[in-house]
């Protein structure tokens, strides 16, 4: 799935079209884990925080740059999860930083949705079957986004 992004409305309705995606097509008996692929300002974070949204947050929702992860609790009947993690990868060294965080019983959680920014700076720890979205900055403020698998 690909599409073109000119503003936060179209980017509102791709971040609810790909969670729907995404329930559809969850591992079994593990997380649903999902990689932002993309350069600086691409758009990641403000995908991070139309999902949120769309997952029913009231929270204010920034990038954990400096924290790297942030879990927060999905009070909606409508999603699977009960948890979504949000890690940005952008100051790890790899994929072993991860280990750090709880990783391996975080993404063995089927009760969790798991965003990871700069995903491939940790691509050999996502799991197989992970999600990944792409993003290309186009001109006048346009964003390409695809989706995959």
């Amino acid at each position: 799935m690909e599409v073109i992004i000119s503003n936060l409305s179209d980017l509102e309705a791709f971040a609810g079209q790909a969670l729907e995606r995404w329930r559809d097509h969850q591992p079994s008996g593990a997380a649903t884990v999902v990689g932002l692929r993309g350069e600086l300002g691409a758009g990641k974070t403000a995908l991070a925080q139309a999902v949120g949204r769309r997952l029913g947050l009231t929270a204010a929702i920034t990038s954990p740059t400096f924290v790297v992860l942030k879990k927060y609790e999905i009070k909606s009947d409508y999603w699977p999860w009960r948890f979504w993690y949000h890690l940005d990868a952008y100051r790890l060294a790899g994929s072993a930083d991860l280990e750090a965080l709880g990783w391996q019983k975080i993404i063995a959680d089927p009760g969790a949705f798991v965003l990871v920014e700069w995903a491939e700076r940790v691509a050999s720890a996502l799991p197989a079957g992970a999600h990944e979205v792409a993003f290309g900055v186009l001109p006048e403020q346009a964003r390409r986004i695809r989706l995959s698998p």
